[in-house]
């Protein structure tokens, strides 16, 4: 790739970046069975599925930026993920009640 090619990719990326950053809108897919289980998390905690999912993505990328220079890499436990886990396991049996 040419010097001036380079140059003009990452002025892409950066305007492609800067957009999506200004219009706040970013999409994913997401198996069934996670969405139902966000939903039932929201509709316990009475607050929009939006807010929560925002809430989630903003601390993961705070936890991300704030690991050290780890970016990419795993920053969770195994003691924190079968903790979560479990955590995870109790909501849904008390949403299945």
């Amino acid at each position: 790739m040419t010097p001036g090619l380079k140059r003009r990719v990452k002025q892409l990326k950066k305007k492609a970046r800067d957009y999506i950053a200004k219009t706040e809108v970013v999409q994913f897919r997401l198996d069934e069975q996670t969405y139902q289980d966000l939903f039932s998390i929201a509709e316990t905690a009475r607050r929009p599925l939006g807010t929560i999912i925002r809430e989630w993505v903003t601390e993961r990328v705070q936890q991300e930026l704030n690991s050290g220079g780890k970016h990419g890499q795993a920053t969770v436990s195994r003691l924190e993920i079968t903790t979560l886990q479990k955590q995870l396991d109790d909501i849904k049996r008390r949403l299945a009640r």
